[in-house]
């Protein structure tokens, strides 16, 4: 009886330094990924308070050997009573980009936001916890979000909730460039003249190559030319000997 009072004790002392650490302003600036840039997204500074935050309840529970799980949870939580459930997607983003988290296993990780998903489901509404989910399936370390989905269940979160966290990936696909269009033209009769001479439809021209009426004039299909050599001319003159 004495330890988990001595434990209860702990987890408010916890508590009390997430709501500070929240409540603060931070000087530290954490871009946050292209996902979590939604119409409630939040600051650099707020960002980084949560991560520090969130290092802060890791920390307390390993010291105490409480769940780190549950500290991780209760991070998720307060950060978003703290800025509101229309920006879940972006605390969770920052939870998870907490280097702190990089020692935890991803397995923990994804078991204390999906204790979280329940909660905000029932204090916030099931948009927000969706949003938690889908944060995990897009940036969640690979592990995560099956321990996420079971553990949202397992605590009461909608179905829809769960299975948001092992959705594959959101991936926008990028657009090819066109390739510009060539230059138009006509061809046969109607067509302007072309660079030896060749008036559009004509039969014979300069050179005495014989062409079909419709035959382009600036790019003349040989294979439908008729040509016809013309006789070769007398010599004159002091070199034809």
């Amino acid at each position: 009886m004495i330890k988990v009072r001595a434990l209860g004790l702990k987890m408010q002392a916890s508590a009390l330094a997430v709501s500070l650490i929240l409540g603060g302003s931070v000087a530290t600036m954490t871009g946050l990924p292209a996902f979590a840039q939604d119409a409630a997204a939040i600051t650099p500074d707020q960002a980084a308070a949560i991560e520090a935050s969130v290092a802060q309840a890791v920390s307390a529970a390993q010291a105490a050997g409480t769940s780190v799980a549950t500290a991780i949870a209760a991070a998720e939580e307060g950060a978003i009573a703290t800025y509101g459930a229309a920006a879940a997607a972006s605390v969770t983003a920052a939870v998870l980009a907490t280097p702190a988290l990089a020692s935890v296993p991803a397995g923990v990780i994804g078991q204390g936001l999906g204790q979280a998903s329940a909660v905000v489901s029932a204090t916030s509404g099931a948009a927000a916890a969706t949003a938690i989910a889908t944060s995990v399936a897009n940036e969640g370390p690979s592990g995560s979000q099956g321990s996420f989905s079971a553990a949202a269940v397992s605590n009461g979160a909608p179905a829809a909730v769960a299975s948001a966290a092992v959705a594959a990936p959101s991936v926008t696909a990028a657009t090819a460039p066109t390739a510009p269009a060539g230059p138009t033209g006509t061809v046969g009769a109607a067509a302007a003249a072309g660079p030896a001479g060749l008036s559009a439809g004509a039969t014979t021209n300069p050179a005495g190559v014989a062409v079909g009426a419709a035959a382009a004039a600036g790019g003349l299909a040989t294979a439908n030319a008729a040509v016809v050599t013309a006789p070769p001319r007398p010599c004159s003159g002091p070199s034809c000997s």
